[in-house]
């Protein structure tokens, strides 16, 4: 991903998603007009190109008169590789940019400025704001759109240094903390990393978004129980967020993590039974035991924690899946889909679900998971190669005179799926044998339902850990991707 990309990401969050409500003055505008442009940062995410230009064309028609919307517009054309298109909107907040305070105007105009590459022209506006006594303070939000422009355009260190003298004016501006932890990511500099996570923790001690860096941070460095105390914390005082449950999963997820964790989570949801995501977290680990009606039992505990997390309808359908219960799946995975998050193993799971009945929804599935996850740092290089193979398979079937034969001869009968390995039990008709996975080319053994079943065990684990770890990807890549920024 871009740096202009990123820059895009900083400036997309919606109200309702925040982690920590902001009062300081970031947030304003039409709220219609935040929502399109959050739904256009998830279409890019999940390269839907078409709905990202919807999104933008609603936004720039209906926010023309506003500089501000216009920019985050053209930093997301710029992540679809529009340079000519991102640069017409540029031009477009240039213009836009009339009467009212001319001090505010100048700094729209110089992050549209350096957006076009023209620093030269940028860099006197920005002084003559900043050489207004107090404009760091009187100005703060509108400071972010230029730093992140420039970010963008290379001078890392300029906005930086801007944000810097902007937050020590007005630490009390949450957004300000929001973008220097933000571009501090970007550089992927430990200490700088480090500092402004210090810095907005001291000011902000029980904000869940910079918790949850926190919190990766300390797992990646192999604290993971001073990171689950972290973020337990924050659950048992009633936080619900999305982000902080999906770091807290990435902790418990896993057949050992579960069973080693799951006496310590059961006594605390049983001690706060008014804790919806204690009952998740439960839930969760049930299912990695393979216990899928306990879990069911306490994700149906839930409440409508399941409207504002898909992965609870993911995992109930899965359970469903498992359990046989073909139509229950379906309706629960659609649920989960619909939850407007391009979350990678919801599209994953729809795709086992769907395999048999339809192998063409199965593959755009996989192309989808596989578009949300590729080029991350944190992505799950095992299980990536795994759905491309699978992809490769049920591509393959598509594409010939018998689509469902060929799946079930192929893709189920001879277990050369590799995604679906751990899910074969349950593709397979009931009551049919299970058959050992292959290699694609392989050849099966002499007695492949006796090899099946003395693998069985080790198929099993196998899920556990390729599932965790892309559990582990997403929570930490949903914690940066997901930070709410204002401007």
């Amino acid at each position: 991903m871009g740096a202009a990309v990123l820059g895009a990401t900083l400036f997309l969050a919606p109200a309702a998603a925040r982690a920590t409500p902001t009062t300081d003055g970031c947030q304003e505008g039409s709220f219609a007009l935040q929502q399109a442009l959050w739904h256009a940062e998830q279409a890019l995410q999940a390269g839907e190109e078409q709905s990202v230009r919807d999104d933008v064309a609603h936004v720039v028609r209906d926010g023309a008169a506003e500089p501000y919307f216009l920019l985050r517009s053209g930093g997301l054309l710029e992540g679809l590789k529009d340079s000519a298109g991102a640069d017409a909107i540029y031009m477009k907040a240039l213009e836009a940019v009339k009467g009212g305070d001319p001090n505010m105007g100048h700094l729209y105009q110089a992050a549209a400025l350096f957006h076009l590459h023209r620093a030269s022209e940028a860099a006197p506006l920005l002084a003559a704001v900043r050489a207004r006594k107090d404009a760091l303070q009187i100005y703060t939000c509108r400071f972010i759109p230029v730093a992140l422009a420039m970010a963008d355009t290379g001078d890392q260190s300029g906005a930086i240094e801007l944000l810097t003298a902007a937050r020590d004016r007005a630490p009390e501006k949450r957004s300000i903390h929001d973008a220097l932890v933000g571009l501090a990511f970007r550089s992927n500099d430990p200490a700088r990393i480090d500092a402004a996570l210090d810095a907005a923790l001291l000011r902000f001690p029980t904000d869940v978004a910079f918790t949850v860096r926190r919190a990766n941070l300390i797992k990646v460095r192999g604290r993971a129980d001073e990171a689950r105390a972290m973020l337990e914390k924050l659950i048992l005082a009633g936080e619900e967020d999305p982000n902080l449950l999906g770091e807290y999963l990435g902790l418990v997820s896993g057949e050992d993590k579960a069973r080693k964790s799951l006496d310590q989570t059961l006594k605390l949801a049983e001690a706060h039974p008014e804790l919806h995501a204690l009952a998740m977290l439960v839930g969760v680990e049930y299912h990695y035991l393979g216990e899928y009606e306990k879990s069911t039992l306490w994700l149906s505990k839930t409440g409508n924690l399941i409207d504002r997390e898909p992965r609870i309808p993911m995992y109930l359908a899965m359970n469903q899946f498992r359990l046989r219960h073909q139509k229950e799946a379906e309706d629960l995975i659609e649920r989960a889909a619909r939850a407007g998050r391009p979350d990678p193993d919801i599209y994953y799971c729809r795709a086992i679900i769907a395999v048999r009945k339809d192998p063409a929804a199965s593959v755009r599935d996989l192309e989808h998971y596989m578009r949300l996850t590729s080029g991350r740092p944190d992505a799950n290089p095992g299980k990536q190669e795994r759905v491309q193979q699978t992809l490769d398979l049920v591509r393959r079937c598509t594409e010939g005179p018998d689509p469902l034969g060929c799946v079930q001869r192929d893709v189920v009968d001879k277990a050369m799926a590799l995604a679906f390995n751990e899910h074969l039990v349950a593709l397979r008709p009931e009551g049919a044998p299970d058959v050992r996975p292959l290699q694609p080319g392989a050849t099966a053994p002499p007695d492949a339902t006796l090899a099946a079943r003395a693998e069985h065990a080790s198929r099993a684990a196998l899920y556990s850990a390729a599932v965790a770890a892309a559990l582990l990807a997403l929570a930490g890549a949903a914690a940066a991707w997901r930070a709410k920024r204002r401007s």
